[in-house]
């Protein structure tokens, strides 16, 4: 295992994977995934009280929503596990079926 210095963060190399060097607590670099699974989703309704039902990222609040447009998807396996889905990701990436 050797440590390399990639765009200005620590990375340990092992057998060609990069993993994080825990010493300084630096992250793992992001990579694309495919959904393999249908996704579950509603639209908001304006007025709709979200309390504690879904989660909403703190990007999303700071851009306006919840808001018309949005979507609440949820688990299929847990019905609790709930969470918003910004309009424009929603129209960049889904599509009803």
């Amino acid at each position: 295992m050797k440590e390399i210095d990639k765009e200005g963060v620590q990375w340990l190399v092992e057998m060609d994977v990069l993993q994080p060097n825990l010493e300084t607590k630096t992250m793992t670099e992001f990579k694309q995934y495919r959904r393999i699974s249908i996704s579950e989703m509603r639209p908001y309704v304006k007025g709709e009280i979200l309390d504690g039902k879904v989660s909403i990222s703190q990007a999303d609040k700071d851009n306006g929503s919840p808001k018309v447009g949005d979507m609440i998807a949820r688990n299929p396996k847990n019905h609790e596990d709930q969470w918003l889905v910004a309009k424009q990701y929603f129209e960049d990436n889904l599509e009803e079926i």
